[in-house]
């Protein structure tokens, strides 16, 4: 009997979630999520406020806002189609908000001035107070509600947010102004500061909510390729239509040199096609009727035809991309550092701020209250919640454009931690393509290089491709009887004779030609070292870096290699079974990268603080590792070593000039060095600097990368 779970339709559900400002915000949505049973998948994309599911028909919706709504957030569900209108919507309303605040602090500003210069109205003493606390009406409780929001709703959950002192500044600010107001006391009003406080810090908002939603947003297929259209064949005629209107069975046509934007079977004849966004390999291959295609590949051909089967949204690419944006959302140490510093810091902002009121009701209130709002002010850590995961976003976005898929965010930190480098020998330090060597007993003769090519024609197997390629393209032959043998070759009969092509006896590695049982000619045969694997083991070597191999295959050939590439023969184990593999992984080294791309290198794998899953990795392999080569060979580690090293000294530096600002300028606040408007300007200012500095820091340091 099949469960209804197994059976119950996948769907996608798509919500609008307001009050998200940093990873904090999004590892409480996934809390939420881990919740439903029902649920297949979440992603929570920061920079456009949204919230993805895959979830089962019976998924609770409702009992899913509810506790989304417990943590503080607002949700709303959302068509997919209303994505891009709904965000331009809040931009928009973000903006009205930032234009209210601009126009009544500009207005209650020449009132101050005014003020401030001595003018005054006859029998309306206080009249310029008064009229700057009615244009301060609107700012106080449209402009600035979102933070009151956003403070109120951490409270509900049991904690403090970056809001939390800015709330409570303009709260204590606005109640002592209207009091001190409407009671005629001599104390102060802070009208004047308090409005251009909410304005700076609204725009400075807008400013990083600009850069979130371009650089913190989740990865799309767009990043790969951009698909909007496609050619739909009904009925012999072709007609033009949005590319999500396709469905599963529909066929399509995509032009010469037009990306594929779905995956399928090839419906024409023949195909050429590009595919080395999976493969690596720089020639196109080409495809017969009936093969698969995906999505992401390129037609470099002419027009061909393709049965759809995965539309865009479930495709292989889909899938990778998926796996990406997953990666962005996880907890890594440097981040828990950052959120931990936030949250402490915060608690010691407020509570700095009590024990300042409380000397100072004793001593000179008014000078009490303006330290405090300054401290309050100038000292919320808003840099901390949004530079660090920018770092990491973009880090990870710059390592897949170099095709690179980083499947854990954490690797950015962990690759400057590796001691120990452990290569595997085939298909790593290898390309795990094979080239002929040497052939003997002499030179192949017009018809041996005839039948080879016609033998192997039609086969994939590396051996095959090898021996094709040292032939090159020959002439047909009739041959009769073809049969593949499992394990050895293949074999035909041409002219009454019998030609085989077979694996030798003799020994591993060579490949005879035989007529009649009789071997004709001897074929050896080596897999080519990866042109980058030299280069890649001298740079561990010389940062300190000890380098391995661990390989299944046999002595000589590993020792051979090792010292092809540079690694020392003490450093190179071969004969290794998987469990072998994982056992010296976890008894003998630490802090290991291990590079591998076949089933046995799982276990290792998983041992292992960083692993590397090559391009033409095993599925097992792929899903253990921790970063996948999506194209190329080793070259791709130098891309992958470069934005490590970039995203965390980035996010060090952060950290680092972070915290010294909230510091310094809190010791300024709380001594009476600064005022409140001073704080005013400040603080947002430097919020927009430090997320400037790390957007650059990531930009011009990786200008070597795509």
């Amino acid at each position: 009997m099949i469960s209804s779970e197994n059976t119950a339709r996948v769907e996608d559900l798509l919500f609008r979630v307001e009050g998200m400002h940093c990873i904090k915000c999004i590892r409480k949505i996934q809390s939420v999520g881990s919740h439903f049973q029902s649920l297949r998948g979440l992603n929570v994309h920061l920079g456009e406020h949204l919230v993805t599911l895959e979830a089962r028909e019976d998924f609770p919706v409702e009992d899913f806002m509810e506790e989304i709504r417990a943590e503080g957030f607002k949700i709303v569900t959302l068509p997919k189609s209303s994505n891009q209108d709904l965000i331009k919507l809040n931009q928009k309303k973000l903006l009205m908000r930032i234009g209210v605040a601009g126009f009544c602090a500009g207005n209650i500003m020449l009132l101050a001035v005014a003020a401030y210069l001595g003018a005054s109205i006859e029998g309306w003493p206080g009249l310029f107070t008064y009229l700057s606390a009615l244009i301060f009406t609107p700012i106080l409780f449209y402009s600035a509600w979102p933070l009151f929001e956003s403070s109120w709703a951490s409270i509900k959950s049991g904690g403090v947010s970056i809001d939390s002192p800015i709330a409570l500044a303009l709260v204590g600010g606005s109640a002592l102004s209207f009091y001190n107001l409407i009671f005629r006391t001599e104390g102060p009003t802070y009208f004047d500061s308090l409005s251009m406080f909410v304005f700076f810090l609204m725009a400075s908002r807008f400013a990083v909510h600009r850069i979130q939603t371009k650089y913190i947003s989740g990865i799309t297929t767009k990043d790969v390729f951009d698909q909007t259209r496609a050619v739909l064949v009904e009925n012999g005629r072709a007609r033009s239509v949005k590319s999500e209107e396709i469905k599963v069975d529909d066929l399509v046509r995509v032009g010469p040199n037009a990306f594929i934007g779905f995956d399928g079977h090839l419906e024409s004849e023949e195909a050429v096609i590009d595919d080395a966004f999976y493969t690596g390999e720089f020639l196109p291959k080409i495809r017969a009727k009936l093969d698969k295609v995906f999505a992401g590949t390129k037609n470099v051909g002419g027009s061909i035809d393709i049965k759809v089967s995965k539309v865009l949204k479930d495709s292989r690419i889909s899938s990778l991309v998926s796996n990406l944006n997953k990666s962005l959302q996880s907890k890594t140490a440097i981040q828990t550092l950052a959120d931990r510093g936030a949250f402490y810091l915060t608690l010691a902002i407020i509570l700095a701020a009590a024990v300042i009121l409380a000397y100072f009701s004793l001593v000179n209130i008014e000078e009490g209250v303006n330290r405090v709002l300054a401290l309050l002010v100038v000292a919320c850590p808003c840099g901390l919640a949004i530079a660090v995961p920018l770092a990491q976003t973009i880090g990870v976005k710059r390592a897949f454009k170099n095709k690179l898929l980083i499947k854990n965010v954490d690797v950015l930190e962990s690759m400057g931690k590796i001691k120990n480098v452990v290569f595997d020998k085939t298909g790593t330090l290898t390309l795990g393509l094979m080239k002929v060597s040497k052939v003997a007993p002499g030179a192949l003769n017009s018809l041996e290089k005839d039948l080879i090519f016609n033998l192997e024609e039609k086969s994939e197997h590396p051996i095959a491709l090898a021996l094709r390629k040292f032939v090159g393209k020959r002439k047909s032959l009739d041959l009769r009887l073809f049969k593949e043998l499992p394990g050895l070759g293949v074999s035909a009969v041409f002219k009454d004779d019998q030609y085989m092509l077979v694996s030798s006896k003799k020994s591993e590695g060579f490949v005879e030609l035989r007529k009649n049982d009789q071997v004709l000619k001897t074929f050896y045969l080596e897999d080519q070292i990866d042109p980058d694997a030299k280069n890649l083991v001298s740079k561990f070597q010389t940062d300190g870096i000890e380098t391995y191999i661990l390989s299944g295959d046999k002595k000589k050939r590993a020792l051979e290699l090792g010292k092809s590439v540079g690694i020392d023969k003490k450093n190179i184990f071969f004969e290794k079974s998987p469990e072998q593999k994982e056992s010296f992984i976890k008894n003998e080294l630490v802090d290991t990268l291990y590079i591998g791309d076949g089933v046995n290198d799982s276990l290792a794998m998983s041992q292992s603080l960083v692993s590397v899953s090559m391009l033409s990795s095993a599925d097992v392999a792929f899903k253990s590792s921790k970063v996948h080569i999506l194209n190329g060979g080793l070259g791709a580690l130098h891309s992958l070593l470069k934005v490590s090293e970039i995203s965390v000294q980035t996010m060090k530096i952060i950290i680092l000039i972070s915290l010294i600002y909230n510091i310094v300028f809190a010791f300024f606040a709380a001594f009476g060095f600064i005022s409140p408007l001073v704080a005013v300007i400040i603080m947002p200012l430097s919020s927009v600097t430090i997320t400037f500095l790390g957007f650059y820091l990531m930009t011009s340091q990786n200008k070597g990368l795509q």
